[in-house]
């Protein structure tokens, strides 16, 4: 991914678990035109069957790359903004004030 001439927010996906939900994910990022960073280690490939489905046709159309690690994640992207999001504290996403080139990270 060409991060350095792209103005918009970034999805990474920290060590991922559940294929279908990285299919799905993969498939709203390709549907905002939102590039997805996947951050490994995890236990399937990119080319599981189960995350392939959830992405359906998609797949081709993604702005996507593949990290292997969160050192190598925080050495291409540790000069932006990170997100970090949780289900139970913090702001709401409603009321977050983001900003052009914020990487939102989900994840471990």
């Amino acid at each position: 991914m060409d991060s350095e001439n792209y103005s918009g927010i970034t999805v990474a996906l920290v060590e991922p678990e559940i294929p279908g939900n990285t299919g799905s994910i993969a498939r709203t990022c390709v549907a905002t035109n939102t590039p997805l960073v996947v951050v490994g280690p995890t236990p399937f490939e990119i080319t599981d069957a189960r995350a392939r489905r959830a992405g359906l046709d998609y797949w081709p159309h993604l702005n996507f790359s593949f990290l292997k690690n969160f050192t190598a994640f925080m050495s291409e992207y540790g000069d932006k903004r990170l997100v970090l999001t949780s289900a139970r504290d913090g702001v709401p996403y409603h009321e977050f004030d983001f900003s052009p080139r914020d990487i939102l990270v989900f994840g471990k």
